[in-house]
């Protein structure tokens, strides 16, 4: 059994950057310059909010980092630890991040999923977003979702 939570910084963050380093950067086709992205992550992880997974031993295995901005939830972004790929913990976190959004009165999500990434294009397709456009300059698919109001 596996816990969710809201962000500890002092606790989570060498982990969270360690998944975005394994799971993010990799997918990616810009190219980053590492130092300078983990320099900021935590100034990027303190605006709007980031849910954690956690091990039982408190050990984050995933994490989603959003923000919501003019009632648009934008997924930031969202890594599952490679071992624990296709358990539903992705879609759990998503789950969390538009329930907290919907709490917040938004009625629409964005996101961006790397070119070539197919496996996250699906894994959103599954949750209702659909492509919107493709952004030239992030190489990037724009996905959106609309929340249905009931």
């Amino acid at each position: 059994m596996h816990m969710l939570r809201l962000r500890i910084p002092e606790q989570d963050d060498e982990i969270i950057w360690s998944l975005v380093e394994a799971e993010l950067i990799p997918k990616s086709n810009l190219n980053w310059d590492i130092p300078q992205l983990k320099d900021e992550m935590p100034k990027r992880l303190s605006k709007g909010f980031t849910y954690v997974k956690v091990d039982l031993v408190n050990r984050p295995i995933a994490f989603i980092h959003a923000i919501v901005i003019e009632r648009i939830l934008f997924i930031d972004m969202l890594a599952v630890h490679s071992l624990l790929h296709r358990r539903g913990i992705g879609q759990m976190l998503l789950q969390s991040a538009e329930k907290q959004a919907l709490s917040q009165s938004c009625n629409s999500a964005k996101l961006a999923v790397d070119a070539g990434n197919e496996p996250a294009r699906r894994f959103y397709e599954r949750a209702g977003y659909k492509s919107t456009q493709y952004l030239v300059n992030l190489q990037c698919w724009e996905m959106f979702k609309t929340f249905s109001s009931n």
